[in-house]
This record gives structure tokens, C-alpha cells and sequence, in this order.
């Protein structure tokens, strides 16, 4: 009886490509550095400080306030130092703005029960010292934001470059890398590019504050361009594999796994259409479960074709 045997050339490729796509399909979580919040923050606590500390010259007995903030800074450093983003972000939450808003209700409360009782040149002194301590902090966070959008842009590039260097080793195996780049080139184009000129064109801290809310390569902007990369390199890179094996397992066994792969990129691309540039709610677990699905399909083809390969070469050995 004659054995019909795929090459072990197509094999062995086979198994290559499967190896490099387990455990590398990425979620589109955005991208954020806390050092450079830390650093904003730390410009609106001295600018705090700053004022409290104008007012306790007039008599305000607010030092405590100032105390706290002084160490909420040190805090942040402490997070930022190990690196533990989650435990920054809860901190921020929990326990900085609380502290922020007690601060400016503790502020407001003494103006509003002393402003009048001061004198002239008190008053003038107040202003004169509010106003140097606000351009004081203008200048620290225009300087903290135009650094943070800079180096955003430096790890947008840097992130487009890993996912460059995965397209090429993909395109090594003999995939058609072609959806692959053009996601990565689309991603300069719609996030990377403009989010470097809005930076370079202006010298206004609100302006970069909207700016950096603007641009996001992932999925962390609420009012912004979501570009989703993860999501659409993840179909790409999917496809690319479907019709490398539809070519190479040139067989009827397969047609209805590769249907319901084709089945499931097209309803994640679908949704992801409707999404557009908006942020995820729902509809982004149901992108990456149709993503996840057809890496175990091609996972399983995987499996069952090396489990006939082994059955293959062991009715090779008994008849030769």
C-alpha cells in the first residue's frame, strides 16, 4: 500500500511557524510611563507646598497638608523605583488625589474664613507669591510633558520595531509578511508620525496634556486615536499562517478548520471595523477570543499532523 507523506520540508516549517505564534498573541493594553506621571505629579505637589506655605506666613496653620504631600512624593519615587506600575496607579488613586482634595478644601476653607481679614499688602504679597509659584509650576510641567510625549514617541518607535523584527522572522518561514508591514506602516502613520509633529508644534502644557491623551498605539485613549496594533498585527499575522497552510496542506481534510479560521478573522475584523479608533469595551474580548480560537485550530492541525507523521514513519520502519 503506498503512504501518501507531506516533505519534511513542509513539515518541519510547519511545526516552525506554530512554535513561534504559541504564547505570543498580545492584548492591546496601553502603554503608559509612570515615571513621567510621577513627575507631573511631583510638579503640582511643590506648586501645593509652595502655596501652603505662602499662606502660613499669613498665619494658616496648614502644614500638615503640605507634610502629607511631601511624603506622597517620596512614595511615588519608592513605586517608581520597583517598577510596579498597578501598585502606582492604585496609589494615585487611593491616596494622592484624596490628599490633593483635602488639601484644596483645607486651602479654600482658610481663604474663605481669613481672606478678608487681611491687609492690603498682605493680599498683594498672597498674589504676587501665587503667581510666581504658578509659572514656576508651568514651567515644570510644560518641561515634564514635552520629556513624557518625547519618550513616547521613542517607545512607540521602539515597540514598532520588536513587532518589525517577529514580521521578519515569520517572513523567514516563507509566510507572506505583506498585512503584517502594512499594519506597522499604517501605525507610523496614524499614531507615531502625527503624535511626534503635534509635539514639535507647540510649547502650551495643556496643549501637549491633550496631545498625549490624542495618540495611542494600543488601546488607552478614551476620547482618542486607538490604533488597536496588537488586534490587527494578531489577524494579520493569523492570515498569513491560514493561507500558508491552505497552500501547503493542499488537502479537503482541513477545508472546514480553515473555513471557521477564516469564519473568525473576519468577524474580528468585523468588530474591530466597528470600533474603528474608539476604545474597547465588550467588543475587544470578543476580538481577541475569535483570535485566540484560531490559534488553537491551527494549533490542533498542528498537533494532528505531527501525530500522522510519527504514524507515518512508524508504517516506514515495519515495512522497510
Amino acid at each position: 500500500m503506498k503512504i501518501k507523506k507531506y516533505s519534511i520540508m513542509t513539515l518541519c516549517v510547519f511545526v516552525s511557524i506554530l512554535v513561534i505564534l504559541n504564547g505570543v498573541i498580545a492584548q492591546d493594553d496601553s502603554v503608559s510611563l509612570p515615571g513621567k506621571a510621577a513627575d507631573s505629579f511631583k510638579c503640582k505637589i511643590d506648586f501645593t507646598v509652595a502655596y501652603i506655605e505662602s499662606l502660613s506666613s499669613l498665619g494658616a496653620n496648614l502644614s500638615s497638608y503640605s507634610d502629607r504631600l511631601k511624603a506622597d512624593v517620596a512614595q511615588l519615587d519608592s513605586l517608581i523605583s520597583a517598577g510596579n506600575r498597578s501598585a502606582f496607579k492604585d496609589f494615585v488613586k487611593n491616596f494622592l488625589e484624596p490628599d490633593f482634595k483635602s488639601t484644596r478644601e483645607a486651602e479654600h476653607q482658610w481663604r474663605k474664613d481669613n481672606y478678608r481679614n487681611l491687609t492690603k499688602e498682605q493680599k498683594t504679597s498672597l498674589r504676587a507669591s501665587y503667581k510666581e509659584s504658578k509659572a514656576v509650576f508651568e514651567d515644570c510641567q510644560k518641561k515634564t510633558l514635552f520629556e513624557h510625549g518625547n519618550q513616547r514617541v521613542e517607545l512607540f518607535e521602539k515597540i514598532l520595531t520588536q513587532y518589525k523584527e517577529r514580521t521578519d522572522r515569520f517572513a523567514s518561514k516563507g509566510l507572506n509578511p505583506e498585512g503584517m508591514n502594512k499594519v506597522l506602516e499604517d501605525a507610523k502613520t496614524q499614531v507615531v508620525e502625527p503624535l511626534r509633529s503635534a509635539i514639535d508644534s507647540t510649547n502650551d502644557s495643556q496643549t501637549l496634556k491633550n496631545i498625549l491623551r490624542k495618540y495611542c498605539l494600543f488601546n488607552g485613549c478614551k476620547n482618542g486615536v486607538n490604533y488597536h496594533l496588537a488586534a490587527r498585527f494578531e489577524m494579520e499575522r493569523l492570515s498569513a499562517t491560514l493561507n500558508y497552510l491552505k497552500e501547503k496542506l493542499n488537502t479537503s481534510e482541513f477545508n472546514a478548520k480553515f473555513s471557521e479560521v477564516e469564519s473568525n478573522l473576519n468577524v474580528a475584523k468585523g468588530i474591530l471595523s466597528e470600533v474603528a479608533s474608539a476604545q474597547y469595551n465588550d467588543n475587544g474580548k470578543q476580538i481577541f477570543n475569535k483570535i485566540k480560537s484560531s490559534y488553537e485550530i491551527l494549533k490542533n492541525i498542528n498537533r494532528e499532523e505531527k501525530e500522522k507523521q510519527n504514524l507515518l514513519n512508524k508504517e516506514e520502519n515495519k515495512t522497510s
